[in-house]
């Protein structure tokens, strides 16, 4: 599934130009990776995380 995130950021990456918004979605990544997501919906970087994504992260986590 790392492959996954990383094909996904890679594909941020290509669309982004901008250096700030490479920086954003780096620290959107972060947070999906290292938080506890179980007690949030959101972070200072994410305004909503879905129930699905939420239990698809913490499995993989596991």
């Amino acid at each position: 599934m790392k492959k996954y995130f990383s094909f996904i950021l890679l594909l941020f990456f290509v669309s982004c130009g901008n250096e700030t918004d490479i920086n954003e979605i780096l620290n959107v990544g972060k947070e999906l990776t290292t938080k506890d997501l179980s007690k949030t919906n959101s972070t200072e970087n994410i305004t909503f995380i879905g129930q699905g994504l939420k239990g698809k992260i913490i499995e993989l986590k596991k």
